[in-house]
């Protein structure tokens, strides 16, 4: 009888090993497939919110002669123009050392790249104009990119009446 007793407890104590292994490993796999899911989420939501920030500005600033595109800190940059007061300035948005930055300045105004108010990672930035329409390229930190296309209104000629 004292045989049988040892057999159960050691039979009890076996399957609870073998379920408390079979626990831990579908707690790692579930940890190592989050991991997987927020990384990927975090990489598109900074290309996203990147194409969508470029592609606000250039809504609000669609206006003859005040979008264009051009090179600054050694990328292409979305170059916005603007009056204030009579006064011209200019807004930059480039990439710069893996970070999406912007800088306002009075136009002609020299300064760095560095300068620029930092936005949010970047892996670069492709800027490119074939007549009124403005195509955008934004990577991520990782190399996946968000593409954007808009077409500038403030090009077109009004309709005669």
């Amino acid at each position: 009888m004292r045989h049988r007793h040892l057999i159960d407890t050691a039979f009890a104590v076996a399957l609870f090993g073998v379920f408390a292994a079979l626990a831990l490993l579908v707690l790692l796999s579930g940890a190592g497939a989050y991991r997987g899911i927020e990384a990927d989420t975090s990489a598109r939501f900074t290309e996203r919110t990147c194409a969508s920030y470029l592609a606000e500005k250039v809504r609000r600033y669609d206006a003859a002669g005040s979008v264009s595109v051009g090179r600054f800190g050694g990328s292409d940059a979305l170059l916005l123009r603007e009056e204030i007061d009579g006064v011209p300035y200019q807004t930059a948005v480039y990439c710069w050392q893996g970070r999406l930055m912007e800088l306002f300045s009075e136009e002609g105004e020299a300064l760095p790249p560095e300068s620029g108010t930092e936005l949010l990672a970047a892996g670069g930035l492709q800027v490119s104009e074939e007549g009124n329409l403005l195509r955008i390229v934004c990577a991520g930190p990782d190399g996946t990119t968000a593409r954007v296309s808009l077409y500038l209104r403030a090009g077109e000629e009004a309709d005669a009446p």
